[in-house]
């Protein structure tokens, strides 16, 4: 389902309620002002007579005008489950306007009672929803353009879905997957988990999600990994990957196992670890290795990772150089929040050297903290930062440029 939208095809003069989409046949596209702020305007354009608007806030007036044709829009207030944002300090300016996340509400004794995906704004708005059953655990959602957004997670079959809501393509593994990614050449990656006799260790999958036939496979037991001797089963908790294509062949797969607090990387064609960073590994660091890390971001030789720490040391954000061929990391940011959160989490590199940071709180785990999104900047400033209410959970958010999504003059004035 579109937050704050119902799917309509009115009559092209008059007052318009709800729309995904309003039927004007014969123009070239639509241009909706808030009335209570005009400095929001909706230009979206009108393809086979139909002009899609989405991203509109909730429970507000617009003046809609199609080439003459004059008419209002009136959107629906929120669901009474949606959960409210509250937006601490300044929204800013940044181009990073929209956040697409993951939201559950842990209810205590009764587990996860709600899950969605989100798009929020600077301002903390939400523009957009889309409900999920919250058995599945979804831990992963990315904006793909055009129209769709890519989820996947924990029991979920992965599936993409337009802005209507519409279920575009659903996969056929589970698998407790942690991780997913559409590749360049359309293909899907999968981080999926494999039970083994006394362990659970970890697969990444390559599947066409035209045909659901598997390109490219890997399994933790044909690599060299030493199998620790821990007392969870999840002896390595993949829990993040990053894979890189070129001109459709595959070239590394990073894989991030967080209880042996290593990244390690896949050579796809050797079918084999070429290199492993973190605890117990061949490589020195200038200070202290991350303990429990969550989703790594590779730019070139630099990895930045959100590090849920111990309880001595808190969470942290850390990014590191690699030094290949001296087997060195140095630590070139650190971001300490002042919070120990000991599960999920992520980051995201964004323009100016800024870094968006998604605080996921598991109220189960420590008594105080709410889940919520931070942009930092180089000099470690919070220059924005949303929050949710005490029971919600988070695990990763995506960074959206005004100018890709929604139309919205008010975060994009060149569009």
């Amino acid at each position: 389902m579109v937050a704050l939208l119902l799917a309509c095809a009115p009559p092209p003069v008059g007052t318009v309620e709800n729309p995904n989409s309003v039927h004007i046949p014969g123009v070239d596209g639509v241009r909706c002002t808030l009335r209570s702020d005009p400095a929001e305007v909706h230009v979206a354009p009108v393809e086979d007579g139909e002009a899609s608007l989405h991203g509109l806030l909730a429970d507000e007036l617009y003046d809609c005008d199609a080439d003459g044709v004059l008419f209002e829009v009136h959107t629906e207030p929120l669901p009474d489950w949606v959960p409210p944002v509250t937006l601490t300090g300044d929204p800013g300016s940044s181009r990073n306007t929209y956040a697409l996340f993951q939201h559950f509400v842990q209810d205590p004794g009764q587990g996860l009672t709600s899950q969605a995906l989100f798009i929020v704004d600077r301002h903390g708005h939400i523009r957009w929803y889309h409900r999920l059953p919250p058995e599945i655990g979804v831990t992963e959602a990315t904006w793909l353009g055009d129209g769709r957004v890519l989820y996947g997670g924990r029991n979920a079959l992965p599936a993409i879905v337009a802005l209507t809501g519409e279920k575009l393509w659903e996969g056929t593994n589970t698998g407790l997957h942690h991780d997913i990614q559409m590749l360049p050449s359309g293909h899907v990656a999968q981080l999926l988990y494999r039970q083994y006799s006394d362990y659970l260790g970890f697969e990444v999958e390559v599947v066409d999600p035209d045909t659901s036939e598997v390109i490219w496979e890997l399994a933790s037991s044909e690599l060299d990994l030493e199998v620790p001797q821990k007392g969870s089963n999840d002896v390595f908790h993949a829990n993040a990957m990053v894979v890189e294509e070129r001109h459709g062949e595959l070239v590394k797969v990073w894989v991030n196992l967080k209880q042996t607090s290593q990244l390690i990387r896949i050579d796809p064609r050797e079918r084999a670890i070429d290199l492993a960073v973190g605890q117990d590994t061949d490589w020195t660091i200038d200070g202290d290795w991350w303990e429990g890390a969550h989703d790594p971001q590779i730019d070139g030789d630099r990895v930045l990772v959100y590090d849920n720490g111990t309880e001595e040391r808190g969470t942290r954000i850390q990014e590191v150089e690699l030094d290949e061929d001296a087997l060195t990391a140095r630590t070139t940011w650190t971001w300490v929040p002042g919070w120990y959160e000991p599960v999920w989490g992520g980051v995201v590199y964004l323009d100016e050297g800024h870094v968006l940071v998604t605080r996921g709180h598991c109220r189960s785990c420590t008594e105080t903290g709410q889940s919520g999104l931070i942009e930092v900047s180089p000099e470690g400033e919070i220059v924005w930062q949303v929050e949710l209410e005490p029971l919600a959970g988070m695990y990763r958010a995506q960074a959206l440029d005004g100018c890709d999504i929604f139309h919205n003059q008010y975060y994009c004035p060149d569009d």
